[in-house]
């Protein structure tokens, strides 16, 4: 993340326009003049070529390892060039949890309108789940825009991360984070390591209430800003959170993620049966890599 003057074209960058994409080589948030160099646009509303029915669960932990995926969408480039489907495990924890393909798939809604779907189900002896990462794991800064809502039962987490794990095991992370059993106003922001090196300070983590007495249960525009210096949350535009970082950033990649495995100190533990959901209709980024991207800022967009 830097900041430039404004010795350039600003151009109104609209989400929906490819054209006004191409007019751009650098990106600008409108609160902070934070300046990106990079710029994707995951739109998951117009995909019903892809859509089949809901995929069954599978209750057998080996056959959610080895599920294909659900789309040929997850398999095209406009999906394998930035991101990842994960089918790792946790087999140690108190509900052993497994990733799965099966879970990852788009759906209609009423309107005809399409979106993507990250599920998390219980079944009798473990948790099956649902990511997604980016090929890159060299982010320095980015703004994430996530149109998103969350349905299903308690026990649940949905979650999305700036995360890298270093070299002597610390994990360095800024996520937004929505726990299906706390009332649907609920939404929960920490920055790690700092959240447990000074746990006791009470100023890494925010326990915070959604704005406009909007619900996480229906769509919801969902933004965080991590740059070097801090954190900052945004829900349906509106200025929700702000963490200061103790820790230097360390180059990440981006997560976005269903899961539970029966910690009782965050997500809790499902019911046998249960199942929940994380329903993405658009994911926007803006970002600066370790590896580069613009040369230079001639034509700068600002982001709405």
């Amino acid at each position: 993340m830097f900041r430039l003057p404004f010795l350039a074209l600003l151009v109104e960058l609209a989400s929906s326009s490819p054209l006004s994409r191409q007019a751009c080589d650098c990106w600008q948030t409108k609160e902070d003049g934070l300046l990106f160099t990079d710029y994707n646009i995951f739109d998951f509303s117009s995909l019903a070529q892809y859509v089949y029915a809901e995929p069954n669960v599978l209750d057998d932990y080996e056959a959610n390892r080895v599920a294909p995926v659900t789309s040929e969408y997850f398999e095209s480039t406009d999906w394998t060039s930035f991101f990842k489907l994960q089918t790792w495990d946790f087999p140690d924890k108190p509900i052993r949890m497994i990733n799965s393909q099966n879970n990852v798939y788009l759906q209609k809604d009423a309107e005809a309108s399409t979106y993507l779907t990250l599920r998390t189900h219980r079944s009798q002896d473990f948790q099956s789940a649902a990511e997604f990462d980016t090929n890159d794991q060299t982010f320095t800064a980015a703004s994430m825009r996530i149109r998103a809502k969350v349905q299903g039962d308690a026990g649940a987490c949905a979650g999305f991360f700036v995360y890298k794990q270093g070299d002597d095991g610390t994990q360095h992370e800024s996520d937004i984070e929505i726990l299906t059993y706390n009332p649907t106003t609920t939404v929960h922001y920490t920055t790690h390591p700092e959240q447990e090196t000074h746990q006791e300070e009470g100023r890494y983590t925010i326990e915070a209430t959604l704005p406009f007495s909007v619900q996480w249960t229906n769509w919801q525009d969902y933004r965080m800003d991590w740059t070097q210096a801090q954190t900052t949350y945004y829900v349906d535009g509106a200025e929700n959170g702000r963490l200061a970082h103790l820790e230097s950033q360390v180059p990440s990649n981006l997560i976005f993620n269903m899961w539970s495995w029966g910690n009782e100190e965050w997500e809790k533990t499902m019911a046998v049966g249960g199942t929940a959901y994380l329903n993405l209709k658009q994911i926007e980024l803006a970002y600066n890599t370790s590896s580069g991207g613009s040369a230079s800022c001639t034509n700068i967009c600002t982001l709405n």
